[in-house]
């Protein structure tokens, strides 16, 4: 069963990032479809409850799941790379790019190959709105 979870957690992800990173109405569609509602450490990984977080967000229920993301240990994920991930890309208002770039930093330091982080970060640190060096 456990290994059931792993792949659908997988699944959930790659919905995910093609959801966010190319635009893909059906992957959006799919995920938040598939997605579980709560975050549950028992039944998904760190991925899966990244891209669970992930389909709220894309529903415009970010506050939600940084809410939900926080009562999430270390263990559980709460600042696993995916979701440190997750959670920088739907920063909004105020300082929204001050915010999300230690967030990318952090998820680059546990997982340095992660693409989607280094753009993001890039981007923000590009766009004049945060004071760090590339």
């Amino acid at each position: 069963m456990l290994v059931i979870h792993a792949w659908l957690d997988l699944l959930l992800w790659a919905l995910y990032r093609l959801a966010t990173s190319f635009g893909d109405a059906e992957a959006r569609k799919a995920l938040i479809a598939q997605a579980p509602k709560r975050l549950n450490s028992e039944k998904n990984s760190p991925m899966g409850l990244a891209a669970a977080a992930g389909a709220l967000c894309l529903q415009g229920k970010a506050k939600a799941a940084r809410r939900m993301a926080a009562k999430l240990t270390d263990s559980e994920g709460k600042n696993s790379p995916q979701m440190l991930l997750v959670l920088a890309q739907h920063m909004r208002g105020r300082n929204a790019a001050a915010k999300s770039v230690p967030l990318l930093d952090q998820a680059i330091e546990k997982q340095q190959t992660m693409i989607d982080a280094h753009i993001l970060r890039a981007q923000q640190i590009l766009d004049g709105s945060v004071d760090r060096e590339w």
